[in-house]
C-alpha cells in the first residue's frame, strides 16, 4: 500500500492544513482526535488500486467532496447501528459509492445506502483493507 500512497502525494510526515477545508467551522471544530489526526496525514488523497475483478477503483479524502455526496445518507442511522454516539465523514472509496465514515476513537465504517459496514480499526488498516478489496463485515 505505500506505493500507492506515495502515488497519491503522501510521505512520512505528511502535514495537511485542515482549515482550507470548505466545511462549517463547527463540524472542524466538532471533529474529535483521531479524526484530526488522520485527516492531517492523509486529507486531500486520491489512491487508484485495482479490485479483484480487474477494475480501476479509488478512494479520497477530500472532506469537502464527500460532504457534497453524503446528501440522503442515513448518517444518524448509521452511528446508531456501529453503537457510536456520531460518526464523521472522511472521504468515498469505490468510485464514490461507499461514504467512508471515522468514529471518535478511529473505527472506520463505510455506507451505501442502507447498508453498512465496518472496515477497520484504523484509518491506516482500512485504506489497506480498501486498497485490497477485502471483504468488510456488515452491520444489521
Amino acid at each position: 500500500m505505500h506505493h500507492l500512497l506515495v502515488e497519491a502525494g503522501w510521505h512520512a510526515n505528511r502535514t495537511v492544513e485542515l482549515s482550507h477545508c470548505q466545511v462549517p467551522a463547527s463540524t472542524v471544530a466538532g471533529w474529535p482526535p483521531a479524526v484530526l489526526a488522520f485527516l492531517s496525514e492523509f486529507g486531500g488523497l486520491m489512491l487508484y488500486f485495482i479490485r479483484r475483478d480487474d477494475s480501476i477503483a479509488y478512494l479520497h479524502f477530500d472532506v469537502v467532496r464527500a460532504h457534497q455526496n453524503a446528501t440522503g445518507y442515513p448518517l444518524a442511522d448509521y452511528a446508531f447501528r456501529a453503537g457510536e454516539l456520531a460518526l464523521y465523514i472522511i472521504g468515498q472509496a469505490y468510485t464514490e459509492n461507499l461514504l467512508l465514515l471515522m468514529s471518535a476513537t478511529g473505527q472506520v465504517y463505510g455506507g451505501y445506502e442502507e447498508c453498512l459496514y465496518a472496515i477497520a480499526g484504523n484509518g491506516e488498516t482500512a485504506i489497506e483493507a480498501i486498497c485490497l478489496d477485502l471483504p468488510f463485515r456488515e452491520i444489521p
